[in-house]
């Protein structure tokens, strides 16, 4: 592949599936650069970035283990701009005066938050200030069961198995409960959605319970991680917060200081800089 296109430069986002391109990049003496979407640093890329022009990353406290440079850079999240209010609420069909929970878990980690949310729901009625749902359930469960829980509660909610435009989703979500993937947190920056994260315990290196300690650590999130009583321990984050708006406002503005601190530099700008200089264009 390399000897067919002969790239200026190599990108690679980290995952095993890298490493041969990466390899052959090296062997070929061919530039290459790294992103690192987590706090803990997979082993791909930390086994390659001595010898990457730089390393780009998303969170500027990362674990040791990665060398060389490296540069942090804005969320690099899909083409997503937000949408009006009154727009994402009449996509999912939810009341634009309602404060919105915005509940997901991914493709490995829906199952459990589901389970929580059925049994909970009873309690989460009882919030003095009223709150619908909008749950996207994960392709594994039986969505129409968890939307009948919530019907049989008089709880205002939309329940789909997933949703592909999460731009209207985050538009409308005050407060964001999900597991803390590197992808989910790029988005609650990008948005500016306050968050309860319960970590996937099965992640590489824990690396999901890392990314969520950074950004409680930042107070813009709270998390809870998945073990005995743990359940008992959301319930009651989730009533303090659903029944305090000023701690809602604060973690916002935390996520703004946040997003402002980190924004200065775009990964694609760093990349358009890097061909340029490969191509002999240092003013590129």
């Amino acid at each position: 592949m390399l000897e067919e296109h002969s790239p200026s430069l190599v990108i690679g986002f980290g995952s095993y599936h890298t490493f041969p391109i990466l390899a052959a990049a090296s062997w070929k003496k061919i530039p290459f650069v790294l992103f690192e979407p987590d706090s803990h640093p997979g082993r791909v890329n930390r086994l390659f970035s001595k010898r990457a022009r730089f390393t780009a990353v998303q969170f500027d406290e990362m674990d040791a283990g990665l060398k060389g440079n490296m540069y942090c850079v804005e969320p690099l999240v899909r083409r997503m701009m937000r949408v009006d209010r009154q727009k994402a609420c009449n996509y999912f069909s939810l009341d634009v005066k309602k404060k919105t929970l915005l509940v997901f878990g991914g493709s490995q980690g829906a199952l459990s938050l589901n389970r929580y949310l059925k049994n909970l729901t009873p309690r989460l009625k009882q919030c003095k200030n009223e709150w619908q749902l909008l749950h996207f359930t994960g392709l594994k469960e039986n969505w129409q069961e968890i939307e009948q829980g919530y019907r049989s509660h008089q709880m205002t909610a939309c329940v789909k198995p997933f949703e592909q435009r999460m731009e209207y989703a985050w538009s409308l979500a005050d407060l964001l409960l999900s597991r803390s993937g590197a992808a989910t947190i790029a988005e609650q920056l990008f948005f500016g959605v306050p968050a309860i994260f319960i970590p996937f315990p099965h992640a590489t290196a824990d690396h999901q319970a890392k990314n969520a300690e950074l950004m409680v650590k930042k107070e813009a999130a709270f998390t809870v991680r998945e073990e005995k009583g743990c359940e008992s321990a959301l319930l009651s984050l989730l009533e303090d917060l659903m029944n305090n708006s000023l701690a809602l406002e604060q973690m916002k503005q935390a996520l703004l200081l946040l997003k402002e601190e980190r924004g200065r530099m775009r990964m694609s700008e760093l990349i358009l800089r890097e061909v340029g200089v490969q191509a002999g264009r240092d003013d590129d």
